[in-house]
């Protein structure tokens, strides 16, 4: 089963959405304070997540899906973004990849390492995580009396 998890959803953004996603359970939208007039949901889905991941992107709102031994990060400003995991949730990178990597760097130990960061997805992350954050700020705090 994969998780869907919605960052940033207009009203039109998620009437599409939901149209694509109409198989799935209803997902529950909560607004997103990162993005004032915009919406959030996580949704669980058994369909193939890169079809799914390919159609949301499509509708271009920032989106993370996790799947066995996958994931995909679409941010509009750098596109769509594939890992493949380990069982330990780590991306897997080929050695192939990396000696390309290396060679490519031409030596330089620095451009190595912005190349390293780009293939683990750094840029996404940096992008989404405003995101990511909303959602514990959105969820009541526990009371202390």
């Amino acid at each position: 089963m994969a998780r869907l998890w919605v960052l940033s959803a207009s009203l039109a953004q998620r009437g599409e959405l939901q149209k694509l996603l109409a198989e799935t359970v209803g997902a529950h939208w909560r607004p997103q304070p990162h993005q004032p007039n915009t919406f959030q949901a996580i949704i669980y889905l058994s369909s193939d997540p890169a079809e799914v991941a390919s159609e949301v992107a499509r509708i271009g709102c920032p989106f993370e899906l996790e799947a066995d031994l996958e994931r995909f990060l679409y941010h509009p400003g750098l596109g769509l973004k594939r890992q493949q995991l380990d069982e330990a949730g780590e991306v897997v990178l080929r050695m192939g990849f990396l000696k390309q990597q290396l060679t490519e760097s031409a030596g330089s130990a620095a451009e190595f390492e912005r190349r390293l960061r780009l293939a683990e997805g750094q840029a996404w992350f940096d992008l989404l995580e405003p995101y990511r954050q909303a959602l514990s700020r959105y969820d009541a705090m526990p009371r202390a009396v």
